[in-house]
């Protein structure tokens, strides 16, 4: 998935964004096409009831991806932060160093 929401295909270390579908067959452009001007194009068709990548062409005006650090999400612990379920929703509590949480159930909690 692209960052926006949409599909993407990956194909020799780049990746691709789906253009159009006629039938059982997709057209897919570089990812890159808009900031490079990329003209690579693959497509895929379904041979066999397997979806696989009938042609490839034009080469990449640019490198291929390189693999970037995940961000972390809201909901991700660090050593410092605890996640608390409060009322079907996750709290995240700060701890500051040496600091204990006391958790009393079907109570408030305190740090």
């Amino acid at each position: 998935m692209g960052q926006r929401g949409c599909t993407l295909l990956a194909f020799k270390s780049y990746n691709y964004v789906r253009n159009r579908c006629t039938g059982q067959r997709t057209y897919w452009i570089c990812a890159k096409k808009g900031s490079t001007k990329c003209n690579a194009r693959v497509v895929t068709d379904v041979v066999d009831g397997v979806e696989k990548i009938v042609l490839e062409s034009c080469r990449h005006n640019h490198a291929q991806k390189v693999a970037r650090k995940k961000r972390k999400t809201s909901t991700e612990q660090t050593p410092n932060t605890i996640l608390i379920e409060k009322s079907g929703k996750y709290v995240q509590v700060q701890l500051k160093d040496g600091t204990k949480c006391n958790i009393v159930e079907d109570s408030d909690y305190t740090c």
